[in-house]
């Protein structure tokens, strides 16, 4: 058993937001819940004097999808207001409410890929914080977070810029990459919830 997270007290989430529910009922007073927050700083101080810190490493493939959803928006911003304002090509009106059918095929794609990038991965932050919370972070976790992290780069990469059918009217390439990026996923939800 790993001691990262606090894995030596597997009820760290409990003690951090422990209420005292027989006093709050008995007493009909909500002054307990008042000492929520000081008792968690207790003990996540206890825990760093122990030596026990919290494994951070899983929040860094979150956060380089997350600046990968942040670039996708700039992109997205920045061709659609090309082709609005530079180009002339579409109306500023095409754009008050989506789907943005209007434009050309690589705001199309971007556009796209920017809502691929808030369905599924969303279901991967989800599964880090709960693994991190619970002090399972390992190094299969963070290795199958880093894997999930370059999938989805080449899946948007491929999405944006080339997004060809394997036969016309098809199934589209990018499914051989967003395949493995959800197994990648599943396994991850499948082992955490196996060590629970």
């Amino acid at each position: 058993m790993s001691n990262v997270g606090g894995a030596k007290n597997p009820h760290l989430l409990l003690k951090l937001f422990h209420i005292n529910r027989k006093s709050v009922r008995d007493n009909g007073r909500v002054s307990e819940i008042g000492k929520i927050i000081p008792q968690s700083l207790s003990v996540i101080t206890k825990h760093l004097d122990e030596g026990q810190a919290m494994n951070t490493e899983i929040f860094f493939p979150m956060f380089y999808l997350g600046a990968l959803t942040v670039f996708v928006v700039l992109l997205s911003t920045a061709l659609r207001l090309k082709e609005i304002y530079l180009d002339g090509t579409i109306q500023g009106e095409a754009f008050r409410h989506p789907p943005f059918k209007e434009g050309s095929r690589l705001l199309k794609n971007t556009q796209r890929n920017l809502t691929n990038l808030f369905e599924f991965p969303v279901l991967f932050y989800v599964v880090c914080i709960c693994i991190f919370v619970t002090g399972k972070v390992d190094e299969t976790f963070i290795s199958l977070g880093y894997w999930f992290f370059f999938l989805r780069v080449a899946h948007s990469a491929y999405h944006i810029f080339i997004n060809q059918l394997i036969v016309a009217g098809g199934f589209p390439v990018r499914a051989l990459i967003w395949i493995p990026s959800t197994a990648v996923l599943v396994w991850m939800w499948i082992r955490f919830i196996s060590l629970v």
